[in-house]
C-alpha cells in the first residue's frame, strides 16, 4: 500500500458496485460480498471462499454451503444487497438460511457496515505519480535527417 499511497492515491470503499465489478459479476455469474459479509456467491447461491475474520466466518458459514434465504425470504442478489443496506441503518442482524448437504441452518450476521467495495481514491495532497506511471508511452519523433538525400 505504501507505493499506492506515495503515488498520490489511497484505498477507500464505496457502497455502490463499481462498474468493472458489475461487468465481471455478470460475465462470471457471481456476487461479490467479500468486503461486507465476507464471501462471494455463485449464481445458484453456492458460497465460495469465506474470508477469515469476516462476519460470515465469525458466524460459522463455510465454503460449499448454499444460500437458501435472506431474512426469511428466498434469496436473490437484490434481496441480499438490500438486506446489507438495511442492516446499516438498524441494529437487526442479517439472517441467512443455508443448506449444507441435507442440513439447513440459520446464521445471524451482526454486520452493520453497509455494502463495501474497494476503490482507489485520489489524494490531492500528493503528486499523482501513479497516474504518470500508467500513462501510455508516446513514441519519440523520428529523426528523418539521416535518411534524407
Amino acid at each position: 500500500m505504501g507505493g499506492i499511497e506515495n503515488g498520490g492515491w489511497r484505498l477507500a470503499y464505496t457502497n455502490e458496485v463499481p462498474p468493472l465489478l458489475k461487468i465481471r459479476e455478470d460475465q462470471r455469474k457471481f456476487t461479490d460480498m467479500n468486503y461486507s459479509l465476507g464471501f462471494s456467491l455463485s449464481s445458484d447461491g453456492g458460497i465460495g471462499d469465506v474470508l477469515p475474520g469476516s462476519p460470515a466466518d465469525q458466524a460459522g458459514i463455510v465454503q460449499g454451503m448454499k444460500l437458501v434465504a435472506v431474512d426469511g425470504r428466498t434469496w436473490s442478489v437484490k434481496l441480499l444487497r438490500d438486506a446489507v443496506k438495511t442492516a446499516a441503518t438498524n441494529s437487526a442482524p442479517v439472517a441467512l438460511l443455508t443448506e449444507n448437504e441435507d442440513y439447513y441452518q440459520i446464521y445471524t450476521l451482526d454486520y452493520h457496515g453497509g455494502e463495501k467495495y474497494p476503490i482507489l481514491d485520489r489524494d490531492s495532497s500528493k503528486p499523482d505519480l501513479l497516474g504518470k506511471i500508467i500513462q501510455p508511452l508516446t513514441p519519440e519523433p523520428k529523426d528523418d535527417s539521416s535518411t534524407q538525400k
